[in-house]
């Protein structure tokens, strides 16, 4: 196990949890198709989408290569910050290899979806083994961080069946709510990382006081 604190990692944390949140929050307000007010822009297009994924990059870069000073959540492991950091370029590099004038059924479509799936799966696994092993997160945020990337890795299964309209149908319940629910999840998580008796001191200040 790793010999960081909880509390040097705390503005790490904190803001790689704060991006984490908001990546999945503006992923999820984007696959609701809510329209912008007074815009002919549709807030469930790919802009909102694209946003949400440039956002969870920084999050993941934010969560290795620490801020102020600080190691990060893989501790001062390199194939860990880089695994985190691909983990989340290959979302951003999905996304926009969807843009490609591609029939979906065409050969490089296919090759490039499963190459850029086994990507991300396989720097999903990677860093989270190495964030368990160095022990910087604890709690909650250590298991909500465990089963995100379980879960990604479970629901790329279905991308390699051989019924494409099946495997199309999960992955854009993958890619519009289960992810997105879990990046919120762990992102606040994250940021309540090691703060809970602060919390709890806050709030009964606020409850004696009101």
């Amino acid at each position: 196990m790793g010999t960081n604190t909880t509390s040097a990692i705390h503005r790490t944390t904190l803001l790689g949890g704060a991006l984490l949140a908001v990546a999945g929050l503006i992923a999820l307000l984007g696959s609701a198709r809510v329209t912008l007010p007074d815009s002919a822009i549709p807030f469930g297009s790919i802009i909102p989408a694209t946003i949400a994924d440039i956002v969870l990059l920084a999050a993941f870069i934010t969560l290795a290569v620490g801020v102020r000073g600080e190691t990060g959540i893989v501790g001062t492991s390199t194939v860990g910050r880089v695994a985190l950091i691909l983990f989340g370029c290959g979302y951003l590099l999905f996304g926009l290899f969807s843009l490609l004038p591609l029939s979906p059924g065409s050969g490089a479509a296919l090759a490039a979806g499963i190459v850029l799936q086994v990507l991300i799966v396989a720097a999903g696994l990677v860093a989270g083994v190495i964030a368990l092993r160095a022990g910087v997160v604890n709690g909650a945020a250590r298991w909500i961080l465990l089963a995100v990337v379980v879960g990604n890795a479970l629901w790329s299964i279905p991308a390699f069946i051989p019924d494409a309209a099946l495997a199309l149908s999960l992955a854009v319940w993958k890619a519009e709510l289960v992810m997105p629910v879990g990046f919120v999840i762990l992102g606040v998580s994250l940021a309540v990382h090691g703060r809970s008796a602060a919390i709890r001191h806050r709030l009964h200040a606020i409850n004696e006081n009101w």
